[in-house]
C-alpha cells in the first residue's frame, strides 16, 4: 500500500487541489458573467447612494477647528493633513489624519463598499496611504 507521505502522491494531491481551485474560480467567473458582472466595469453590481451633508461625520485633529482641515465647496470635499497634526482625539494613538465617516447607511464594517476620490500629495512630502 502506498503511503500518503510518498513524494509523488503528495505532488499529485497538491496538483489535484490546484486544479480544483482553478476550476472553481472559472465556474464563479462564468456565473458572475451571466449576472451582468463585467471585468470592464468595476462598479457593476454596486448601487449608487446619494449622500447629504448630514451623512458625514468628520474627524480632524482635536487641537484645531474642523474648518482648518475640511472644506466643502461646489460638491467637492477637501481635506488637509499635516505631518505635525495631532490625532482626532487626545485618547487615541493614531497617526495624523482627517477623514469623513459615513453615517445613516448602516455600519460599513462588512460587505463590499466602493468609494471614489482623488488625492493630491505635494512633491517632496512623505507617502500618503491608508
Amino acid at each position: 500500500m502506498t503511503s500518503l507521505t510518498s513524494p509523488w502522491l503528495l505532488h499529485l494531491l497538491v496538483l489535484a487541489v490546484a486544479v480544483a481551485t482553478f476550476l472553481h474560480a472559472m465556474v464563479v467567473a462564468v456565473a458572475a458573467g451571466r449576472h451582468g458582472s463585467s471585468g470592464d466595469n468595476p462598479t457593476a453590481g454596486f448601487e449608487k447612494v446619494e449622500l447629504a451633508d448630514g451623512d458625514f461625520q468628520m474627524q480632524s485633529p482635536y487641537n484645531v477647528p474642523e474648518s482648518q482641515r475640511f472644506w466643502y465647496h461646489d460638491g467637492v470635499r477637501t481635506f488637509w493633513v499635516y505631518k505635525t497634526d495631532m490625532p482626532f482625539n487626545a485618547a487615541t494613538h493614531t497617526n495624523p489624519r482627517s477623514e469623513a465617516m459615513i453615517r445613516g447607511h448602516g455600519v460599513y464594517s462588512s460587505g463590499v463598499w466602493q468609494f471614489a476620490g482623488d488625492g493630491y500629495v505635494p512633491a517632496g512630502g512623505p507617502p500618503a496611504r491608508q
